[in-house]
């Protein structure tokens, strides 16, 4: 190969790369969706876009201390995914929902996308030291 279609290869791997993140959090969302369809568990509450500004800031905010250590941040209606890579291809995840607006609590839940999951139930006011406690868990699994 002369080099002259090399960006294109890396463009391309890129790109089957953010397909397989893509494909692997669907994957994830319609495992939590039949779980939770199974055991009874009630929909979860629309947030209005103020409410999902404030949480984001709260998010972004932790997100930079974390500088290097977050692969990606997904967004989906009141859903926030947070993932870290770990080293040897290890992955885990953060996902943040609301439990119930009208008391601005959420659901911080972490998992190492396999056998392994934790769940909180946290403020709004707490919500940054609870990402902490669940990246925490996160390294610590990622590390094992």
């Amino acid at each position: 190969m002369d080099g002259g279609g090399l960006p294109a290869v890396l463009i391309m791997a890129r790109w089957v790369n953010v397909l397989r993140k893509t494909f692997d959090h669907l994957s994830e969302m319609v495992n939590y969706v039949m779980r939770a369809e199974q055991v009874g568990a009630p929909q979860i509450p629309k947030l209005d876009d103020d409410y999902k500004t404030r949480v984001d800031v709260i998010i972004n905010h932790w997100a930079q201390r974390k500088r290097g250590a977050i692969s990606s941040i997904y967004r989906e209606g009141g859903m926030r995914y947070i993932e870290i890579a770990g080293d040897k291809g290890k992955r885990c995840q953060i996902a943040i929902d609301p439990i119930d607006p009208r008391v601005k609590e959420f659901g911080v839940h972490v998992t190492d996308m396999r056998s392994r999951r934790k769940d909180y139930s946290v403020a709004i006011e707490d919500l940054h030291r609870k990402l902490d406690e669940a990246y925490n868990t996160a390294q610590r699994w990622l590390n094992e």
